[in-house]
């Protein structure tokens, strides 16, 4: 006992001296001195077990000092590459045009009971992907013209009459977008750049990752901010000046200590005409998680806007990534797309449009996928449970969901009287899993499907557009950085 009571007693006094010289250690040398004669092991022990927070704290100060020169180092291969990938564009843009070739892509596929031919054309230009790939763009169709935009902002456009040939020139149209958006990640292979592309009575709107920098005095690499806002331009053929049309208020950070994650992927951007003179605008989470169900900010939203970039109103929230956005004018009915999470992607429609009640769709509380516990953190689950029901927490199921995901996309309707002929695109990169894909999906009037297939093109779809005049469906193909279309009957 009393052997004990020594040991006790001896660790509380080298405890106790140790601590009186930690605190003073900056102060008198003497002690200086004196804390030199305990031991390492025994300093990092009493340290580690006896003062936490302060031996917590001291090492969150080395992890961010050893990551501070690799964030540097970061953005300084960020800052060349971009400086590359500009001078690319102005190069193209001294051209004047982008040369399109059809390629020996060809498939004859059964959609709806008829046989559509897809062929494509692909370029060497837009060279810069924003996931995996060739190349990333967006299309648009106005006035008999095709439109043509890179994720990182070089826009063309040709004639749709100039699909018929085996080669045709897309004329470059100059902008200010290089002048307006300066950040680096925007112009490379990145998670930041141009998210669609609508034009709409002679005005032209692009949507994109904005960067807020909160703190401009912190060094080279900084904790920005991003928002997906929206800049547009009255339509002009030589050059597109470019302002501000929408941004929220709010931005996510890339590190903040309220979120558990943060993925500027997850950040919808979609944009269509609405009723009433209004835009139609989806917003994803950045895999925040929270802000899908907080009413009090537009992340995780579908939301619409006025023709001045004003009024935002949510239309629905409890959405995760709304990657496909189209609205049935006809009928008052939103279809859209999104990102589930390990599984999960859905179909989902809103035609509840004038009673001015906000639509629930249930992220993160309700999803058919599961959680990717990348920090295995199982906290999630009591947060964010993800139940396998949306109706029976009180939120609107989906129309169809896909498990595993499809890495889904852009959503279309095509002519049929008494249906709904939807096409929804995929990207992903698992072919068996119905990824790399058409999805068709015949739906009644009661929402009910009639009939459901796959046509597997081998190609990730990042956009697709209908054109009713001519009933063509055009897709952008990342994998290729190319230019696909079909007609349908």
């Amino acid at each position: 006992m009393k052997k004990k009571k020594f040991v006790v007693i001896s660790l509380l006094t080298v405890i106790a001296l140790y601590y009186f010289a930690y605190n003073s250690v900056n102060k008198w040398d003497s002690f200086r001195t004196l804390k030199t004669y305990v031991p390492q092991e025994m300093r990092t022990f009493v340290k580690k077990y006896f003062f936490f927070p302060k031996y917590q704290k001291s090492l969150e100060d080395k992890i961010n000092n050893l990551l501070i020169p690799v964030k540097e180092t970061i953005a300084n291969k960020e800052y060349v590459a971009a400086i590359k990938e500009k001078k690319i564009i102005d190069l193209v843009e001294s051209y004047g045009h982008i040369n399109f070739k059809k390629t020996d892509f060809e498939k004859k596929l059964n959609l709806n009971n008829d046989t559509i031919n897809i062929q494509s054309f692909s370029n060497n230009v837009i060279s810069v992907p924003k996931y995996v790939g060739k190349g990333t763009g967006y299309l648009e169709f106005y006035n008999d013209n095709i439109f043509v935009v890179s994720a990182n902002g070089l826009i063309s456009y040709f004639n749709i009459k100039n699909l018929d040939d085996t080669s045709f020139n897309s004329k470059i149209i100059k902008s200010n977008i290089r002048d307006l958006i300066k950040y680096d990640r925007f112009f490379i292979t990145s998670q930041y750049g141009i998210k669609d592309v609508l034009i709409s009575n002679d005005k032209i709107y692009i949507s994109y990752l904005k960067q807020k920098d909160p703190n401009p005095n912190t060094g080279k690499w900084k904790n920005h901010c991003y928002s997906t806002s929206i800049i547009s331009a009255d339509l002009n053929y030589e050059f597109l000046k470019f302002e501000e049309f929408f941004s929220p208020e709010m931005c996510i950070k890339e590190e903040d200590e309220r979120y558990v994650e943060y993925l500027a992927h997850q950040s919808g951007g979609r944009i269509t005409e609405f009723k009433n003179d209004k835009l139609l605008f989806t917003i994803g989470d950045f895999r925040t998680y929270a802000v899908s169900q907080q009413e009090e900010n537009l992340f995780g939203k579908i939301i619409s806007i006025d023709l001045e970039g004003k009024n935002p109103k949510i239309v629905s929230m409890g959405h995760r990534n709304p990657q496909g956005l189209y609205f049935d004018k006809d009928n008052g009915i939103i279809f859209s797309t999104e990102h589930g999470p390990d599984g999960g992607d859905e179909v989902n429609f809103n035609f509840n449009l004038d009673n001015n009640e906000i639509e629930n769709f249930g992220w993160a509380i309700s999803s058919y996928g599961n959680h990717h516990y990348k920090y295995n953190d199982k906290q999630l689950d009591t947060l964010f449970p993800l139940y396998k029901s949306h109706s029976d927490y009180g939120f609107v199921e989906p129309l169809t969901y896909f498990y595993p995901s499809i890495g889904i996309s852009q959503i279309i309707k095509i002519p049929e009287n008494d249906f709904h002929n939807l096409i929804v695109a995929s990207m992903g990169s698992v072919i068996e899993e119905g990824d790399l894909s058409l999805h068709y999906l015949k739906v009644d009037k009661n929402f009910n499907i009639l009939d459901q297939k796959i046509l597997p093109l081998g190609q990730r779809i990042r956009d697709m557009i209908f054109i009713e005049k001519y009933k063509m469906v055009l897709m952008f193909f990342d994998t290729t950085s190319s230019i696909g279309f079909f007609k349908v009957n």
